[in-house]
């Protein structure tokens, strides 16, 4: 028996298999949520224009899946690291100290989004107890979860960052380097 045809691969960490199981659910929901948002928008044009009715909670519905929808990706984009960000600091400061700025800029964000975690929690449960008038209960609670999972998910994202970061710094690895590692095999994700 050949010696390389017998050796298994590397089984992933389980920190890397946890985030691929989730960028799986990220891909499928958003899926999900856009084919749902075609078809109730679609199905709410077609009543009014040949049947003159309409549902009546379909614009309310199709509201809150583009709040679902701009949340999950910009979960995606945190997990790929092409979020929206100013870069000022890496002009001006040597490229040596890269990692350890990028790990106090991600050490800012997730505590924000800690911050806004903590917010939503408390606007789920204020939206469960009193609803919103067009939305009640459940569903009210049902619409807002978005806000407290997205901001979970993106703050995870950067606190992982945070340390994979201050990893490259201590062991003086190169920008492109880790900017490698973190996108190998995930550039072809959600493009």
């Amino acid at each position: 028996m050949n010696r390389a045809t017998s050796i298994t691969p590397a089984k992933k960490p389980l920190f890397t298999r946890m985030g691929d199981a989730l960028a799986s659910v990220e891909r499928w929901s958003l899926v999900a949520l856009i084919v749902a948002m075609i078809g109730i928008s679609t199905t709410q044009v077609i009543m009014r224009n040949i049947f003159s009715s309409g549902l009546d909670w379909a614009d309310v519905a199709v509201r809150h899946l583009v709040l679902w929808v701009g949340l999950l990706g910009a979960s995606v984009a945190a997990r790929k690291n092409r979020h929206l960000s100013i870069d000022v600091a890496s002009k001006f400061i040597p490229k040596r100290f890269g990692h350890l700025v990028e790990s106090l800029l991600c050490l800012v964000t997730a505590a924000c989004c800690g911050l806004f975690l903590w917010a939503s929690v408390l606007f789920a449960r204020f939206m469960y107890e009193y609803g919103t008038g067009t939305l009640e209960g459940f569903w009210a609670l049902l619409a807002c979860l978005i806000l407290p999972i997205s901001f979970l998910g993106i703050g995870t994202r950067f606190f992982v960052r945070i340390i994979t970061e201050l990893r490259a710094f201590i062991s003086g690895v190169a920008d492109s380097d880790t900017a490698d590692a973190q996108h190998n095999g995930h550039d072809a994700d959600c493009e």
